[in-house]
């Protein structure tokens, strides 16, 4: 398995992981996709990945895709930097390992990679939202040393789920 810095060629790739990290937090929750997502998260990923400088981690084994880690850079994530006392913060806004990988250390190893290139920004604090209904994402972070610093919850009413 190797990590290395994924580019504007891997959207397709990135997008079919998030994709699936998506599907699996929705058979967790009440989450539904928005319409035209799918272009709208095309055109912001493709942008992203784009930029000479993204901060965004493909993870492969054999040459094949199994992980994506992506996080906006502190000029980026001005609208989560004051949720902390530490600054500038990064905002950690992908993580996703193909099901059959998962377990294995890639997300470990695509968290090492972000963790160090913002130690490398002198960038003392990285946020993340994760769907507390996933039963991997808590333990995960916190072994990674993420804290929670806030929950929120929401409902909807039933007759707006499909």
């Amino acid at each position: 398995m190797s990590v290395r810095p994924a580019t504007a060629a891997d959207t397709d790739a990135v997008l079919a992981l998030a994709a699936e990290e998506f599907r699996y937090d929705q058979g967790l929750s009440t989450a539904g996709e928005r319409r035209g997502h799918e272009g709208l998260r095309r055109q912001e990923m493709a942008s992203r990945l784009g930029a000479s400088a993204a901060w965004a981690w493909l993870a492969e084994r054999d040459g094949v895709p199994v992980g994506v880690l992506a996080a906006d850079r502190p000029e980026d994530a001005l609208w989560v930097g004051p949720m902390t006392s530490s600054s500038p913060a990064a905002y950690v806004s992908l993580l996703s390992v193909e099901p059959g990988s998962r377990g294995g250390g890639i997300g470990a190893a695509l968290a090492a990679v972000a963790r160090r290139t913002f130690d490398d920004a002198a960038c003392p604090a990285s946020l993340l939202h994760y769907s507390t209904f996933n039963p991997l994402s808590a333990p995960f972070w916190a072994r990674h040393g993420y804290r929670p610093l806030w929950t929120i919850w929401a409902t909807e009413p039933a007759s707006a789920q499909r």
